[in-house]
């Protein structure tokens, strides 16, 4: 009995869930906008190469704002995860993320890159995941180099580096193993990191 009045539950909601959705579906597939659950990141730098090449200035914007949230909720959700010794202030914790620069990185280093200055830096995997130890790279990173005479536009710095961590999985996509953060710009494309 009690198995019946199961099978009887599961098919009614069924047949509810299946009337209510129908019409939905049917009008999702006129939808032609997009939104950021379509797309994983890899898909989501395919569609924008794509869109680049055919010239649709429509489909590019569109990606770009997507990718530009995507990237603000990576840093937000790297933030949420406080590192263990607080948030990086310029003081005794300095030295301390000092220290720790290696632990993430293989090297770092400003260098000229085709007339420009670029920080190249080599991450180790730890970097990428989890959450902790992509704000203790940054803590790391900007302790070690934001009194050097290259560095500016930091908050630009830093969406680079959270850019490039997010895609780091797919690190071949994104200058090889190497990123390189670069000082000069005021906003970055959110889906190349540059």
């Amino acid at each position: 009995m009690h198995v019946k009045k199961t099978l009887s539950l599961l098919l009614s909601i069924v047949l509810v869930t299946s009337t209510v959705l129908l019409p939905t579906s049917a009008a999702a597939e006129n939808d032609t906008s997009i939104d950021e659950s379509d797309y994983n990141l890899y898909e989501l730098r395919v569609a924008y190469f794509e869109a680049v090449e055919s010239g649709n200035l429509d489909k590019q914007s569109e990606l770009l704002s997507i990718g530009r949230k995507l990237l603000d909720d990576f840093k937000a959700a790297s933030k949420a995860y406080t590192p263990s010794f607080g948030p990086l202030r310029v003081d005794a914790n300095e030295l301390y993320w000092r220290g720790q620069f290696a632990s993430y990185f293989e090297y770092g280093r400003f260098e000229n890159r085709n007339g420009e200055i670029c920080l190249s830096l080599k991450p180790k995997l730890r970097v990428y995941a989890p959450e902790q130890n992509r704000i203790n790279g940054w803590n790391a990173t900007f302790a070690t180099f934001h009194n050097h005479q290259y560095w500016k536009n930091t908050e630009c710095m830093e969406d680079q580096f959270y850019c490039h961590a997010q895609y780091g999985k797919f690190g071949e996509l994104i200058g090889g193993e190497e990123w390189n953060l670069e000082p000069h710009k005021t906003s970055i494309n959110p889906v190349t990191c540059n």
